[in-house]
């Protein structure tokens, strides 16, 4: 069970979580209520060298946590500083903060269409973040103790009686926040990528044939879709080597890319028409997915060699 704001992060679960980056909650949170930036390819530069930085340098400290800024110089000569946050859980060594930052910075920056003016990607165990034109001074404000010699008594007491308030309006407004952050997604789970002309269950047909895999699975079965498991890019997007642990196969997962309306259509083709198919000769469709923003085909990995040597062999 997990809850989340702005400024902190309540989680509790029947299965430790210490020590190891949890990259299955990656969230995003977008400032739409600002126009997005026009000249996306120069400030996603900025923000690469930004947030890349930032991640190396929260990995490896203290706390975590680190923060900058850096100026972007648009074309027509106006300047705008770009501001820039990565924090990490205390309980990660700085091998899991980096590769728990370096995801996180990879999915706040993978839009190459728009750019928002403040934009983050939050989980439970790290999170990203920039703003233009805005520090993140107020977000990490923290006053200084006072010296033992200047605290008064009474400032103790007011702090207990106060602390014991915002500890009651704070549990509240978790609770609060993990209702809706359920309901939000479950929804999310039934909304395809194509949000104008969206892909419901009865696109396809019922039968015995692939079946429909949830996004979490795959993506796990294919590490994240590292570029480790990349095994490189066919038409229309991306393949990962993957492993089906419930089934005991070794798969190849094609990622479909969301901009490409061809890939689309034959992402529906697949699995409307060749799933269908049943011969030796060709790579079995072993199941679909489309959900949490993606397109996914499952095919049975073959062994190395040309195609001429299976059908041959």
């Amino acid at each position: 069970m997990k809850a989340r704001e702005d400024a902190c992060v309540l989680r509790y679960s029947n299965e430790s979580f210490f020590s190891v980056a949890d990259l299955t909650s990656a969230f995003h949170v977008s400032d739409t209520s600002n126009s997005s930036v026009t000249n996306v390819a120069g400030v996603n530069a900025t923000l690469w060298s930004l947030m890349s930085r930032l991640a190396a340098e929260a990995a490896v400290s203290e706390l975590r946590l680190a923060k900058g800024s850096q100026v972007y110089k648009g074309s027509k000569g106006i300047s705008q500083v770009i501001y820039g946050l990565a924090q990490c859980t205390r309980d990660l060594n700085a091998s899991e903060c980096s590769r728990c930052l370096t995801y996180f910075v990879e999915e706040l920056l993978s839009s190459s269409f728009s750019v928002e003016i403040n934009d983050a990607v939050k989980g439970y165990s790290c999170n990203v973040a920039y703003k233009i034109g805005e520090d993140f001074d107020s977000y990490l404000f923290h006053e200084k103790d006072p010296s033992p010699r200047t605290r008064p008594t009474l400032g103790i007491v007011a702090g207990v009686t106060g602390g014991s308030i915002a500890f009651v309006i704070c549990t509240g407004t978790l609770v609060c926040i993990l209702l809706r952050h359920r309901s939000i997604k479950a929804r999310e789970r039934e909304v395809d990528v194509f949000d104008d002309d969206p892909l419901e269950d009865n696109t396809f047909d019922k039968g015995t044939g692939p079946r429909r895999f949830r996004y979490r699975e795959l993506a796990t079965a294919a590490g994240f879709f590292s570029d480790e498991e990349k095994l490189g890019e066919g038409g229309f997007g991306s393949v990962y080597k993957g492993y089906l642990k419930d089934m005991d196969l070794r798969v190849a997962i094609k990622r479909v890319s969301k901009s490409s309306q061809q890939g689309r259509k034959e992402y529906i083709s697949k699995v409307k028409i060749i799933s269908r198919l049943r011969h030796r000769n060709l790579v079995q469709l072993i199941g679909w997915c489309h959900g949490s923003g993606e397109l996914l085909l499952v095919y049975e990995l073959m062994p190395n060699g040309s195609l001429n040597s299976h059908i041959h062999s």
